[in-house]
């Protein structure tokens, strides 16, 4: 079975259903893809406001950026954050390595984009 591990960027609405989705199916994702997907980093701008949101404890929250960059473990960055200016800042900082970037944009008067870097 193959091992993938991600950088979560933003944990909000979008990001924690992508976390929950991963704990409930991952069983599931991994017997249809022999793949096993795992959230190594979540990026997050204040680390205490996500300490009681019912994450897994094993998963790293971090508030530095340079914790993802600099890891050579992370193969795919999910970008699920609302700020367009400091989720393009990080794309740009981490597109300089060898990495695919999965970027979701959701808006409400709009279907839901999504771009593999």
């Amino acid at each position: 079975m193959k091992n993938v591990s991600i950088a979560l960027l933003g944990c909000g609405t979008v990001g924690k259903g992508v976390v929950d989705l991963l704990q409930m199916n991952g069983h599931l994702i991994a017997e249809q893809t022999d793949t096993h997907i795992h959230i190594k980093h979540v990026l997050v701008r204040d680390i205490e406001k996500y300490k009681n949101v019912g994450l897994d404890e094993n998963l790293h929250l971090t508030d530095n950026f340079k914790d993802i960059i600099e890891d050579d473990e992370v193969e795919i960055v999910v970008e699920v954050m609302g700020s367009a200016d400091f989720a393009k800042d990080c794309l740009e900082q981490r597109a300089l390595g060898a990495v695919r970037v999965l970027s979701v944009l959701i808006r409400m008067s709009s279907p839901i984009a999504v771009s593999v870097y």
